[in-house]
């Protein structure tokens, strides 16, 4: 999921004029979409979740026009440009592991719409 906030956000780079990333979502949001994910996968029977995007991406007018930004904000970090500062997301993971990380998924208690 990409986001904003690592002191970066999701506009285009300079020069290209448009709005902002069609998938982006807030830095709350990336955060609560981790470990809803992880819990999912938990449910699955998955015992391991690697997050494939360490730190942002630079975006560039040419990579911009192509792709819109898609996976150029969904690091657990911000690029180097904006210090590799640690996002919501590393530290609801990082959380997330400290509180449930030992333990295994034993049954649905309940599972609906609702």
């Amino acid at each position: 999921w990409d986001s904003a906030g690592g002191g970066e956000d999701c506009n285009p780079p300079a020069g290209i004029s448009g709005p902002p990333s069609p998938v982006c979502v807030t830095e709350a949001a990336q955060a609560l979409y981790a470990i809803r994910g992880a819990l999912m996968l938990a449910r699955k029977g998955l015992q391991r979740l690697t997050w494939f995007f360490y730190g942002n991406q630079a975006t560039d007018a040419a990579s911009w026009d192509v792709v819109k930004g898609l996976f150029s904000r969904s690091g657990l970090r911000s690029t180097s440009a904006a210090g590799y500062q640690l996002k919501q997301s590393y530290y609801a993971l990082k959380d997330f592991i400290a509180i449930l990380g030992a333990t295994n998924f034993q049954a649905v208690i309940r599972e609906d719409h609702d």
